[in-house]
């Protein structure tokens, strides 16, 4: 990871007492810093190297190395041997960044309202839709890629603008702990928990934990600002009776932010918002599914509470398109491809297969599915993916299963469907997903929808690209 500092250089004596610091040796003088990076390999002249221990690697065995690349300092938390640039000695050098990272943004960005979003699912897509419907007349930085975690997300508030007007910052999390950092470190004018779900259950003893380490985001939280949380959870619904900041919000019932009149027509999703009294009728979405719209209601809340006008709430809706492996819908041969490769849990499983019900519908087609494993579970693993077949196999889907644990999907799907209903692979090498995808683009017609879905480490993309080959010759 590497970003450069958005508003001003740093002199290194800046840097050691940001940081809490200690300067050891002075090569060269105080010079001035331009870029931060964690890779040895991203170092260049004007560069701070940040020295992490990891669970494999040790970057206080590549501060030389950096150095040779021109780094003109780095921060660790010992000397190193044979090192000839300015050492600046911390405790620890992830406390060290959340400290510089907090206080850069004190220093020079007093004026940028900020927005926290986490959750268990969802988040980027949160992100990305309060990013576009703020962006829609403002200055807008968000957090990219995978910059958020403790690591990520302070870089990424370092490398913001000096005229940015809204800063839309993700916040992830494997631990207990984490977000109190990242939250502590943003000082948000608004946070948003999407919702609470299994994602990363395998570290924590159950949901109720992970709840615990979500509403952590309220620490770091301003004085007078806005906690947004996801409506119908049983785990946040007594937040707000002790915390007067807060407002529940989805897609039905009586929430204090909540949609009415949903439905989809040609690709879109459209919608009325209800908003703490304030109404919107007839917003538009090129998203599918109740969690793009549970998603969009977060970004209507934020942008009425930082006052954004109706038409630029619109605008930034519409302009909204889908990142990434991110439930990117196409056409190829007649079928409709749903690829939703970035990662999967089995809320976000769910709510795929909303998708493709809608999408099936529209067509008059079959719905297909090839589900991979879903990650980090834990001993919920067995459980979960069970009970996820179960709900594709009362679907009626045509079932393709990819990987070890997705047997199990297999297994629960089997309650409901015969057996020439369901297809295993139970490994997932390179040649597995050419044959999966061989026999799916045997059985597709024009009209049918496939959806593809697994967490990261399966790489489902390989399916989805080889599909889309076949198809389209």
């Amino acid at each position: 990871m590497k970003v450069s500092f958005g508003n001003k250089p740093l002199k290194i004596s800046q840097i050691a007492e940001m940081c809490a610091g200690s300067l050891y040796k002075d090569f060269g003088g105080d010079k001035e810093i331009e870029y931060i990076c964690t890779d040895s390999r991203e170092a260049e002249k004007s560069c701070l190297f940040l020295a992490i221990r990891g669970e494999t690697v040790d970057g206080h065995n590549y501060i030389n190395k950096a150095a040779e690349l021109g780094a003109a300092c780095a921060i660790a938390e010992h000397t190193v041997d044979g090192v000839e640039i300015p050492l600046i000695i911390v405790d620890d050098t992830l406390t060290a960044l959340a400290a510089l990272s907090t206080a850069y943004a004190k220093a020079y960005q007093g004026g940028i309202r900020k927005v926290a979003v986490t959750g268990s699912v969802g988040k980027t897509t949160a992100k990305e839709m309060i990013a576009s419907v703020l962006g829609a007349g403002h200055k807008v930085y968000k957090s990219g890629g995978n910059y958020n975690s403790t690591i990520g997300m302070p870089l990424s508030q370092l490398e913001i603008a000096p005229d940015t007007e809204f800063a839309v910052l993700e916040m992830g999390m494997s631990q207990a702990g984490e977000i109190s950092i990242m939250s502590r470190c943003a000082r948000p004018d608004v946070a948003v928990i999407t919702n609470v779900g299994n994602s990363h259950i395998e570290f924590f003893d159950s949901r109720a934990g992970i709840a615990s380490a979500k509403l952590e985001v309220m620490e770091g939280l301003s004085k007078d600002g806005l906690l947004l949380l996801c409506g119908g959870e049983p785990l946040l619904s007594e937040v707000g009776s002790w915390n007067s900041r807060v407002k529940y919000y989805s897609v039905c019932g009586d929430d204090d932010i909540h949609a009415e009149n949903v439905f989809t027509v040609g690709g879109k999703t459209v919608f009325d918002a209800v908003v703490c009294g304030t109404r919107i009728n007839g917003l538009e979405l090129f998203a599918i599914g109740k969690h793009n719209v549970h998603a969009a209601l977060s970004a209507v809340a934020v942008a009425l509470h930082f006052g954004i006008c109706e038409a630029d709430i619109r605008k930034g809706l519409l302009d909204y398109r889908t990142v990434g492996m991110r439930q990117q819908i196409l056409e190829v041969g007649g079928v409709t491809l749903i690829n939703d490769c970035y990662n999967a849990s089995p809320e976000s499983m769910r709510a795929a297969s909303e998708v493709l019900s809608t999408l099936a519908a529209e067509k008059g087609g079959r719905k297909i599915a090839l589900l991979g494993d879903m990650l980090e579970l834990g001993d919920f693993s067995d459980e979960l993916h069970y009970s996820l077949g179960e709900h594709f196999g009362a679907m009626g889907v045509r079932l393709f299963t990819f990987g070890e644990s997705a047997e199990r999907i297999a297994d629960g799907a089997a309650k409901h469907l015969n057996s020439d209903m369901i297809t295993r692979s139970r490994t997932t090498t390179d040649e597995d997903a050419a044959r999966i995808a061989a026999l799916i683009a045997k059985e597709a017609s024009a009209g049918d929808c496939v959806l593809i879905k697994a967490s990261r480490r399966i790489a489902a993309e390989r399916v989805s690209a080889a599909l889309t080959d076949i198809l389209g010759k």
